[in-house]
């Protein structure tokens, strides 16, 4: 397929996670009532192939590819699953360095596995090979028994608060990413393809060498420090400046909904209930609060978080969170979840899922007190 086809294919709302089983894929829940006909229906796997939309992971990857491709890599910190860390700066242009990022819910994951400890059995002693667990709506059990289900003998890091995958600007799992041993970026990926076992073999010989960057990208840019989210409408809200009413942060994944309906269905319903239930709050509140929805930023782009204001009417401003600076910086590691700000940017309330009286709980909190 082409660029641009598979550029189209990311444009599709099915696109925005990642990968999806040869099943079709649920029909997005209804809107609320007063929304309902003026939603975009949401499009279902029928719309594109399971090659499509692997060419729609592989076309970001290749995009992050090339924005950092033989640039030095950075060398955090990892901690490992059962326990412990792996220091890369150990290890990092001494020895060639494979990490793929993944999660147990990501369907081509769980296909490339067999393939990834195929890797670890026949380069583990040439190429330091780490499973990178991007630790989004995962729990340690959940990933020890994936590790028992499939084998994995190779170490396991767990990113307890996203910033390795922020680091590495991770957005789309499985994400392989191939450091040579002079320690620069060598390969990235989304497929477990000809290519990449090409420069597996290539690193483990000691004949692998990234080329050289340009000169504007020769190191990889260093995050500004204020945390500042630009949002659709044109505007940008940012922690700490000053307000004159409290703030509701409202932390989604776009693909929530419908690709969790099977798999995770309480999840999936809870990420209805929240948007639908933020909805009515910020109506019935108006000015006395403001609302602002953070979109977790993997598998997810723009146009989708476009997509997504559409379907379910959101009535206040979304941001889309470009490296997952607001997850790590609010500490978000489940979806959804709803953080109460005060005037001063102090968090007051926080509240994992979308119980029943989410409402109540937050109009509580909101109410102007004496």
């Amino acid at each position: 397929m082409s660029r641009r086809t598979a550029n189209a294919v990311i444009s599709l709302w099915i696109v925005s996670v990642a990968g999806c089983s040869a099943s079709t894929a649920p029909a997005a829940p209804p809107t609320p009532s007063e929304a309902r006909h003026h939603a975009a229906p949401a499009p279902t796997q029928d719309a594109v192939t399971n090659e499509e939309i692997d060419d729609a992971g592989e076309v970001r990857a290749k995009r992050l590819e090339a924005a950092l491709l033989g640039r030095p890599a950075p060398a955090p910190e990892l901690h490992r699953l059962d326990g412990g860390s792996i220091e890369l700066r150990d290890t990092i242009g001494r020895k060639p360095v494979y990490l793929k990022f993944w999660a147990t819910w990501c369907v081509p994951c769980r296909e490339q596995m067999p393939h990834f400890e195929s890797v670890q059995q026949r380069y583990g002693q040439d190429i330091t090979v780490v499973a990178v667990n991007v630790g989004l709506n995962e729990t340690h059990e959940a990933v020890r028994a994936f590790r028992d289900e499939y084998g994995l003998s190779m170490p396991i890091a767990y990113d307890e608060d996203g910033s390795i995958a922020s680091t590495f600007q991770v957005e789309v799992t499985p994400l392989h990413i191939l450091i040579d041993a002079s320690g620069t970026i060598a390969y990235m990926g989304h497929r477990a393809t000809d290519e990449l076992d090409s420069v597996l073999e290539a690193m483990s010989s000691g004949d692998a060498q990234a080329p050289s960057p340009s000169p504007e990208t020769a190191t990889i840019a260093r995050e500004p420090d204020a945390l500042a989210l630009d949002l659709l409408d044109g505007g940008s809200f940012q922690v700490g400046a000053p307000s004159k009413q409290p703030t509701v942060l409202s932390f989604v994944a776009t693909w929530c909904d419908w690709y969790l309906a099977d798999s995770r269905p309480a999840m999936s319903k809870a990420c209805v209930a929240q948007q639908e239930q933020l909805n009515e709050l910020s109506a019935t509140l108006g000015s006395r609060v403001r609302v602002i929805g953070v979109a977790q930023s993997l598998w997810t782009d723009e146009e989708q978080l476009r997509q997504y204001q559409t379907r379910y009417a959101v009535p206040f401003p979304l941001g889309l969170d470009v490296g997952g600076r607001w997850f790590s910086h609010f500490d978000v590691r489940d979806f959804p979840t709803t953080v109460v700000l005060n005037e001063d940017g102090s968090e007051r309330l926080r509240i994992s899922g979308a119980p029943a009286d989410l409402q109540p709980q937050l109009t509580g909190v909101l109410e102007p007190r004496d």
